[in-house]
């Protein structure tokens, strides 16, 4: 498979703003700035609802793909309590550790804490562990799992770490082409990174693919602090994708890119 490359110059105009309860957050590949992090998550959330409960009235059914980390948390527990049909919207990770369901490095375990109770405890919920012994065995299960969803998705939450990954697509990770490959037709991969303080000790994961995120009607990339702003930067920079994987976003449709910063 040919390395994908981002082109900056060939990535294409974007659509005009798009505003939300007085709250804009316009998509392409600029930086939503807000002030505050209570800013930023609020207008994620209204962001978050609208498209959702569109989805639902439009084809009777939602699928809404959240990632873990510290940052969406508050917009979890703030998304739970959304008056929305709920029971006709699934909740599928973007990724996760291969650890425990009980383990605290878990993203299924965070997620369900914060997102999947109160209202939106009516959702179907599909996680990426299984009791394989690795993630690479697991590939075909995940798969079954993720074949019960509404595809395509509606919305999906992702973070970027200041080494430019997204989703488990860790800069030159083991598995890294099969998850970034535009062509390929499954939705998961496993993908073991290398060690880093980024990473910690929990190397081996199962992750969507490019295009089970690429194809989802918008998404949402929430980042804070100026290591962060200054790694998507770089990442907007013209340069192979297996450096700083969040690049395969930029390979997506432009007016599907929501990425937004708070300092």
């Amino acid at each position: 498979m040919k390395p994908a490359v981002y082109n900056a110059r060939a990535w294409g105009k974007v659509r005009r703003e798009a505003a939300q309860e007085g709250r804009i957050i316009r998509p392409g590949a600029k930086l939503n700035e807000f002030e505050t992090r209570e800013a930023m998550l609020e207008a994620a959330r209204a962001f978050c609802v609208e498209r959702l409960a569109a989805a639902i009235a439009r084809r009777g059914g939602a699928l809404f793909l959240v990632s873990g980390g510290s940052t969406p948390l508050p917009l979890y527990e703030a998304l739970s309590e959304a008056d929305i049909d709920w029971s006709k919207a699934t909740i599928a990770l973007v990724d996760e550790r291969w650890v425990p369901l009980d383990d605290g490095a878990s993203n299924e375990r965070a997620v369900r804490a914060r997102l999947h109770r109160n209202r939106a405890a009516a959702a179907r919920f599909i996680g990426l562990k299984t009791d394989h012994a690795c993630a690479a065995d697991a590939v075909e299960a995940v798969e079954e799992r993720l074949a019960a969803a509404p595809w395509p998705a509606d919305v999906a939450v992702l973070g970027m770490g200041a080494d430019g990954h997204t989703a488990s697509w860790f800069p030159n990770a083991h598995g890294l082409d099969a998850a970034i490959d535009s062509d390929t037709a499954r939705r998961c991969a496993a993908v073991t990174a290398h060690v880093s303080p980024i990473t910690g000790a929990h190397v081996e994961r199962m992750t969507l693919t490019a295009p089970a995120i690429l194809q989802a009607g918008a998404q949402l990339v929430l980042m804070t602090g100026e290591e962060k702003k200054l790694a998507f930067a770089r990442a907007r920079a013209s340069g192979p994708v297996d450096d700083m994987p969040v690049r395969a976003l930029f390979l997506g449709d432009p007016d599907r890119l929501y990425p937004c910063w708070v300092p």
